[in-house]
């Protein structure tokens, strides 16, 4: 898998993080019930978790010029798993083109793929 990783930085919660293992996203509500099974909380309908990751991809994009028009972020899938943190897969569609991301613990990365594989790692994500 790492050779489909174009780029990868962390995810930066703001001045105000908690120093936990979701410290990132300390400022995000977790919306789901709490995990007691290991299976995660799905976090799907977290507006304010899909809107700082949008963000932050919006912001990678934007140093490599890869901005412009109209944008939308469509979601995979998104989970928070306690101990572990994030496990996210969306894409970022604008003028200049789709781009693929996943978010895993407190890392946003930048992926090297096309539909067919992302919808591949998605399904993947639910099969198992």
């Amino acid at each position: 898998m790492f050779d489909l990783i174009k780029n990868c930085l962390p995810l930066r919660g703001g001045e105000n993080e908690k120093k936990d293992n979701m410290g990132l996203f300390s400022k995000c509500k977790n919306t789901a019930e709490p995990d007691n099974t290991g299976e995660g909380r799905n976090e799907i309908g977290n507006k304010e978790m899909k809107e700082l990751l949008g963000n932050t991809a919006l912001s990678v994009l934007h140093e490599q010029g890869n901005t412009g028009g109209d944008t939308k972020v469509e979601f995979g899938y998104l989970f928070s798993f306690d101990g572990h943190g994030i496990e996210s897969l969306f894409k970022l569609t604008n003028d200049k083109g789709i781009f693929y991301f996943a978010a895993q613990k407190d890392q946003l990365i930048l992926l090297d793929f096309d539909e067919g594989t992302y919808n591949a790692y998605r399904q993947s994500f639910f099969s198992n």
